[in-house]
């Protein structure tokens, strides 16, 4: 018997002839058959579809047309009938164009494939692939020998469970071979594989570990060992051994299995691994721990190498190798199957991965992905696709079984959903209830996976006031926060639960977390330009008003003058008059004319000493403002000020207290207020301006030789106080 096997895996079956592909319907949903009624069978070459639902049109128009919204579930009116122009046959094939108006996410857009009008007959379901919007995507069934379908007259396409789609075109075409199954019993079963562990990774093995469907199992404290012990058995080298190591049955956890077809040799190569007597044997179990098929191979204290073979005829597919008493080393298996067989054995390859284009093997490690990142798992033509996710790297391909959805086709995009360490696993297998043959377990290890950036529904840059932002997660159960007070977003920051209304310049900052609240993604942001209106002012009876933005700049309109107030002087205010412009966070005193005037933004912003006056670094300017009506304040809270407004008292105009003593009052929005600390404002209930309003102030007791006139043309005294016209001059007396 050769101990060197090469491993061939095939699949042996007759198959019929027939002529080449026939076209048994081709349809495409155009402008005209959109809408139709249910009566209405709509022929298509030798086939015809019917629509099952009244007066349905067409929800959207895509680049091929239009298209059937399939949003019928199974007992509804809603679906697609599709006849084609004889009994469908194994291997015919039926094509569906289809296409959704949102993401899908991989499992709940697409079509169930039906013989008749009720849940119980369904065939197979085709989903479209993840993140593909308005993508035309054809999928396709392959009809297969009692699947139901064949010798079907009709098909009936319903929604598949989840969401609507829009289905373009038909397809149903005659396949060459007939379809008809791999007969039995006319060839040998083949079956050959080899597994030394001379090729395998030395060290030690306390987790599950799976080479090329070999996979080695031990407890934590029972540890299974592949050293370099080198040993040559009928003159072929083996470089390194798989050790046991002491007492190592299948409840120490330590063992290997592998999958074999039924009817197979098994042929181990192993040698003592003391010479302490006859103890030295293994257990061969068949598809449980419990049913122990041969404990046989004894190897004698002493002896050379031993080569075990022993013929397994039962039908279990999954044989465990165990220390039956001490320990004991092996150096290769091998398994073949049995001459002759009923049933040719089908061998199906491992699923591989694909990441963003780059394709990966069972095993691989991939650094970085990210939740809602796609990951797409191909097989072969015409497998199913079970997958599941998990943390763990100990999950066995019954696991799989048993918690995965099954996926009808034979590439699925899977998408993950949590941070840190994922593992995908995956099986392929030709039925669709893991009842029937399948490939070994696959599997790729994502490590740093972290939440996916948020994106942000509306282009950063200007908008009108009012716009509504949307902040979308890249995974739909990842968590976002957000800021916009331009602040960093951190776990504790407001969670993003509607549309956010842009009001003024705002800049959106957003962070995405799993749906754990962890491994948070890269921080995003975008900022929303409101551009500023046009501000209406109005100058009082004296040519006087007060004005503060916040966040805007203005022009100083002609025949305006700016000023701020630097400081107080006994009972004046000293002023600084402006150039052309009103920065942003700028209080000032306009005067002028009285009358209505439209102050206009800046085109450019204006850099001045001036702005940001409400900062303590920055120069002094005694003037507050508020873009909202607020409690005036000073921007020193060590300091306790005293406030005016700017009023008139007696025909003078000037600021003054609203309170007693100076006390806090409402100031109205927009508005300029005056805040003077108490060590510079002493007892002063009002600051007159400093000469900025065209009167000439002289002293109470100054002599006058021309007559005094008050504002309303009447003659006084000379004690009279006020502002009066003294030879044609205003005067404050």
């Amino acid at each position: 018997m050769k101990k060197n096997l090469l491993f061939l895996l095939a699949l042996l079956g007759l198959f019929t002839t027939r002529a080449a592909a026939e076209s048994l319907l081709s349809y495409t949903i155009d402008e005209s058959s959109a809408s139709c009624e249910t009566s209405t069978d709509i022929v298509a070459g030798n086939g015809f579809i019917q629509f099952g639902a009244p007066k349905v049109a067409a929800d959207a128009v895509h680049s091929t047309g239009y298209a059937f919204k399939s949003d019928g579930d199974v007992g509804e009116s809603k679906y697609i009938l599709a006849k084609p122009s004889r009994a469908l046959a194994a291997g015919d094939e039926i094509a569906v164009s289809m296409y959704a108006a949102s993401n899908p996410s991989g499992s709940d857009y697409g079509i169930g494939i039906y013989t008749a009008k009720d849940a119980t007959s369904l065939v197979s379901t085709l989903y479209l692939g993840a993140k593909e919007k308005n993508v035309v995507k054809t999928l396709s069934y392959t009809v297969q020998a009692g699947d139901g379908l064949e010798g079907a007259e009709a098909v009936y396409l319903y929604r598949a469970p989840g969401k609507s789609t829009y289905i373009c075109a038909v397809e149903i075409t005659g396949g060459e071979g007939g379809g008809e199954e791999p007969g039995g019993g006319d060839e040998p079963t083949t079956f050959n594989k080899t597994w030394n562990f001379s090729n395998w990774t030395a060290g030690d093995y306390t987790e599950q570990t799976t080479v090329d469907g070999l996979t080695l199992e031990a407890s934590a404290d029972k540890k299974i060992t592949i050293d370099g012990s080198k040993k040559t058995v009928d003159g072929v080298a083996y470089t390194q051994r798989l050790k046991f190591g002491g007492t190592g049955n299948a409840t120490t956890g330590r063992y290997l299995h592998f999958d074999v077809p039924g009817n197979c040799k098994i042929t181990i190569v192993g040698a003592h691994s003391s010479s302490s007597g006859d103890d030295r044997n293994i257990d061969i179990a068949a598809g449980s721990f419990a049913n122990v098929v041969d404990n046989g191979m004894v190897v004698v204290a002493g002896a050379d190498p031993y080569a075990y073979v022993y013929n397994y005829e039962g039908e279990a597919t999954t044989i465990y190798i165990y220390s039956h008493n001490s320990g004991i080393n092996l150096y290769a298996v091998y398994a073949e199957a049995s001459e002759g067989g009923d049933e040719p054995v089908v061998t199906i390859a491992k699923p591989t991965f694909e990441v963003d284009g780059v394709a990966y093997e069972s095993g691989a490690t991939v650094t970085g992905l990210k939740t809602g990142q796609r990951v797409t798992i191909n097989a072969e033509e015409g497998m199913y696709i079970y997958t599941n996710w998990s943390s763990s790297t100990t999950k066995t391909k019954d696991d799989i079984y048993t918690a995965s959805r099954m996926k009808g086709q034979t590439s699925y995009g899977a998408s993950t959903s949590t941070g840190g360490q994922r593992v995908l696993y995956a099986v392929a297998g030709d039925t669709e209830d893991a009842a029937g043959n399948s490939s070994d377990l696959a599997y790729i290890i994502f490590t740093d996976v972290v939440a996916s950036e948020p994106t942000f529904t509306v282009a950063e840059g200007e908008v009108e006031a009012g716009t509504l932002v949307g902040i979308t997660a890249g995974c739909t159960t990842d968590i976002i926060r957000y800021t916009t007070d331009g602040t960093i977003p951190t776990a504790d920051s407001p969670e993003y639960t509607a549309e956010i209304a842009i009001t003024e310049t705002t800049t959106v900052r957003a962070i995405a977390f799993d749906k754990n609240g962890d491994y948070p993604s890269a921080i995003v942001s975008a900022t929303y330009v409101v551009p500023a209106q046009a501000f209406a002012i109005t100058l009082n009876k004296y040519g006087l008003a007060t004005f503060y933005d916040s966040k805007t700049a203005y022009d100083i309109p002609s025949g305006l003058t700016a000023y701020v107030v630097e400081s107080v002087n006994g009972k004046k205010l000293t002023q600084v008059e402006l150039d052309g412009v009103i920065p942003a966070d700028c209080a000032v005193i306009l005067e002028g004319a009285a009358g209505d005037y439209t102050l206009t933004p800046c085109a450019t912003i204006i850099s001045t000493p001036w702005a940001g006056t409400q900062q303590p670094s920055a120069p002094v300017n005694l003037l507050r403002g508020s873009d909202e009506a607020a409690t005036t304040t000073g921007d020193d809270p060590s300091e306790t000020y005293k406030f005016y407004a700017l009023s008139a008292k007696n025909g003078v105009p000037g600021f003054y207290w609203l309170e007693d003593n100076g006390a806090a009052f409402v100031s109205g929005a927009h508005k300029a207020y005056l805040a003077v600390p108490v060590t510079e404002a002493g007892a002063n209930s009002a600051f007159v301006l400093d000469a900025t309003d065209g009167i000439e102030r002289i002293a109470a007791t100054t002599a006058n030789d021309a007559p005094t006139y008050n504002l309303a043309g009447q003659r006084v005294s000379d004690t009279y106080k006020g502002v009066v016209i003294i030879g044609g001059k205003k005067v404050m007396k």
